[in-house]
């Protein structure tokens, strides 16, 4: 997520929704601009349409934000296939 003061606050959570299904997201970082967060899987791929982001109680909603959660990528080859780990 991108934004200003993403930072504040002492706690922070967040939650995906579409109407019938909501997933939370547990940060992993929060910087100034920037907030990273991670879900469990989905039960299946689906869009969130609501945002909602509690900052220290404070519950501002971002409605009409997409999120949509799709498969995970298959890694087929890694190149180079040899490495030296010093």
């Amino acid at each position: 997520m991108h934004g200003h003061h993403l930072d504040a606050g002492s706690s922070a959570s967040m939650v995906l929704s579409n109407g019938s299904l909501e997933t939370r997201c547990l940060f992993v970082r929060r910087q100034r601009h920037s907030a990273v967060c991670v879900t469990a899987p989905a039960p299946f791929l689906y869009e969130a349409d609501t945002v909602l982001m509690s900052i220290d109680s404070a519950l501002p909603t971002l409605i009409g934000s997409r999120f949509r959660f799709v498969e995970d990528p298959v890694i087929e080859f890694v190149i180079p296939e040899k490495s030296v780990f010093r």
